[in-house]
């Protein structure tokens, strides 16, 4: 708690905070009696509560394969999913996630038994639905038949775009029915 002006205070919560907070206080007055100095102190406490709001997703693509051949089944790793939001009771809600890249093909294969499925996208575009943990499961995948996966044997440029979308479809805390939010990164990879 900081005061900003003699009658005002601003509580600064810590990040992604949402709850009960409780605090004690004394007011002291400037008071006299019988003109010298005789303060008064009152003492009391208070609860506020912190309202949770939607953070977006975030996508991390800092070891994202960098370079693929001009040909099929080129994998690529080093994306993962994250959301502050996906934890506790909202842990295995569902998440949305969108691939789609400037030139090739974008494909996922999910092992049977993942719990992601794959959905309805734009043209060019895979769509795939799951918990967090299940997504983030298929897109780390050290298993070469498993993960993201582009067809760049008609690629003409030396490298394509690789945009990720990630949806919270309007998750977080107590709200399951919020403002969706989403996050985009677009990643360039070297064809060679």
């Amino acid at each position: 708690i900081t005061q900003i002006s003699a009658t005002e205070w601003r509580f600064e919560p810590s990040e992604n905070f949402n709850g009960d907070v409780s605090f004690v206080y004394d007011i002291t007055d400037d008071g006299t009696t019988n003109g010298a100095p005789d303060p008064i102190t009152i003492s009391g406490s208070a609860v506020m509560n912190v309202q949770a709001v939607n953070d977006a997703p975030e996508i991390d693509g800092s070891l994202v394969t960098s370079t693929i051949f001009e040909s099929a089944g080129q994998k690529i790793s080093g994306i993962t999913i994250a959301d502050v939001d996906f934890t506790g009771i909202h842990e295995n809600e569902i998440m949305t996630i969108s691939l789609s890249t400037s030139e090739g093909d974008v494909s996922v294969i999910a092992p049977s038994g993942s719990g992601v499925t794959q959905g309805v996208g734009l043209a060019g575009e895979t769509v795939l639905m799951g918990t967090l943990s299940q997504l983030n499961a298929v897109l780390t995948s050290t298993d070469p038949n498993v993960g993201v996966f582009v067809d760049a044997s008609d690629v003409n440029s030396s490298a394509i775009s690789l945009t990720v979308t990630a949806d919270d479809n309007g998750i977080y805390y107590e709200n399951s029915t919020g403002t969706s939010l989403q996050a985009t990164e677009t990643f360039d990879i070297n064809v060679t």
